[in-house]
């Protein structure tokens, strides 16, 4: 799909967001606007003074440079979940979700022999909790999770935020910053070590009770055989490429369900957005590929679904406070607006006419 007009001046910041949904989906008129509206919005300091503003050079490149098979084995279990929130909501179905794209995680990252040791601790109960959310800030280098040695024995010291389910986990899977390079590392962690950090609950759950996130601190010794380091950094980016669209779907499939509770008011302009992200959303993951495209993709769909929430609960047009609560903290999960459009126009901020 092409874009119906050159985008110059301030609007010009969109297109690194608009041109991949334009490759997605039909957009109405009212996606674009919201598109358009939220960069505005977002643009930083640094953007303002420093960029020429000029139309930016997205070309498209052939998809079957760089395919790889975008399958994990997981998509009838994650389908039938989403089928799922459509009809009761998120309550029920989301642990189950965020469990399959943990598994989706282990199964691409992990060794025969984690995979093993992560299969037993969910056959007999254990919960798990991925720690991702660093006290010190988005960046790693500023990251006070990370790696120190004492006695040729290296611990990994632990502060995380807001990670599902974090105070009752009894399993970890911890992003660290490394001693050396910029690459974070991702350490499983056993539930002997767990037993040893400080776990406490934040905040009021969301989801009427049904999700609660949790702080977890302290230091535990760590070891080679703990780290997941199959495939790289670009596994885990595929990993990820596969589970934010369904997740997408699955927060459009609980607005379904909302409105069809009488707790979301919406009128034709807001249903053909949400039909929008869902047609985007379908489009990625029906590919059976993975391509050059596909990052960029799943970031502008998720842009889009955090603008959308964000429009719905500000119209006033959602009944409870709960709900707008859990709506707002859905546009902050798997990439707010400001890192979908800071993480494209880094990309592409150098591709101009």
């Amino acid at each position: 799909m092409k874009p119906e007009f050159v985008r110059a001046g301030l609007r010009s910041l969109a297109t690194p967001v608009l041109t991949p949904l334009e490759r997605l989906a039909d957009l109405p008129p009212a996606a674009r606007q919201l598109v358009t509206a939220g960069v505005l919005r977002l643009a930083d300091s640094k953007m303002l003074i420093e960029d020429p503003l000029t139309p930016f050079n997205i070309a498209s490149h052939p998809q079957s440079a760089t395919e790889t098979p975008a399958a994990f084995g997981r998509e009838d279990r994650i389908e039938r979940i989403i089928e799922q929130a459509t009809g009761q909501g998120l309550k029920p179905a989301f642990h189950n979700l965020m469990q399959e794209f943990a598994y989706t995680l282990i199964d691409v990252c992990g060794n025969p022999s984690q995979q093993a040791l992560v299969a037993d601790w969910l056959s007999r109960g254990f919960v798990g909790s991925y720690l991702m959310t660093d006290a010190g800030g988005p960046g790693i280098s500023d990251w006070q999770t990370s790696l120190r040695e004492d006695g040729g024995q290296l611990y990994v010291r632990v502060n995380k935020l807001w990670a599902i389910e974090a105070h009752r986990a009894e399993f970890l899977l911890v992003v660290a910053r490394p001693q050396r390079g910029f690459l974070p590392l991702t350490f499983l962690l056993d539930p002997a070590r767990v037993a040893t950090l400080d776990r406490a609950p934040v905040g009021q759950p969301f989801l009427e009770g049904h999700l609660q996130l949790g702080n977890v601190q302290g230091e535990v010794p760590v070891f080679p055989e703990d780290i997941l380091k199959q495939g790289g950094l670009a596994v885990v980016n595929k990993a990820l490429t596969f589970a934010r669209p369904r997740f997408v779907r699955a927060l459009m499939a609980h607005l379904t369900w909302l409105e069809t509770e009488g707790r979301l008011l919406i009128d034709e302009t807001d249903r053909s957005l949400v039909q929008c992200v869902v047609q985007a959303a379908d489009t990625i993951c029906a590919r059976k590929s993975f391509t050059r495209e596909s990052v960029d993709d799943v970031l502008a769909t998720k842009y889009l679904a955090n603008e959308l929430l964000l429009k719905l609960v500000v119209s006033g047009c959602v009944e409870q406070a709960g709900d707008e609560r859990d709506l707002l903290a859905f546009s902050k999960m798997e990439g707010s607006s400001y890192r979908c459009f800071l993480e494209l126009y880094s990309k592409h901020k150098a591709r101009r006419s």
